[in-house]
């Protein structure tokens, strides 16, 4: 139960939301969904040239960022059109969470 509840709670913070990629040219996406069943070790991706990897290669044969948890949920964003799966440790929330804007104590302390 405490599993299904974290899961809708991560839905609730985050599709719809605003993310930066913290590699590359630091691109923003906007979470469509949050892909709990399988991780960077288990998703795939096709190259340019036909091949196939995981993307936990993709990320550390292209940007050099090794995965840290292998069962990690993915976040789908969309890119060109395309849905595209991205490791979650590999993305930072853009803004300020709500939760903390609400507490007037919490958003002066972020300000200093």
């Amino acid at each position: 139960m405490a599993n299904k509840v974290f899961k809708q709670e991560c839905r609730e913070r985050f599709v719809k939301k605003s993310v930066i990629a913290n590699y590359g040219n630091r691109k923003v996406y906007i979470v469509q969904a949050i892909n709990f069943e399988s991780g960077p070790c288990n998703e795939h991706i096709t190259l340019r040239d036909g091949q196939r990897i995981s993307i936990a290669k993709y990320f550390y044969k292209t940007y050099d960022l090794k995965i840290t948890d292998k069962r990690q949920p993915m976040l789908v964003v969309k890119q060109g059109g395309t849905e595209v799966l991205l490791p979650t440790e590999f993305v930072c929330i853009d803004g300020v969470p709500n939760t903390i804007r609400q507490n007037g104590q919490q958003m002066r302390q972020l300000l200093q």
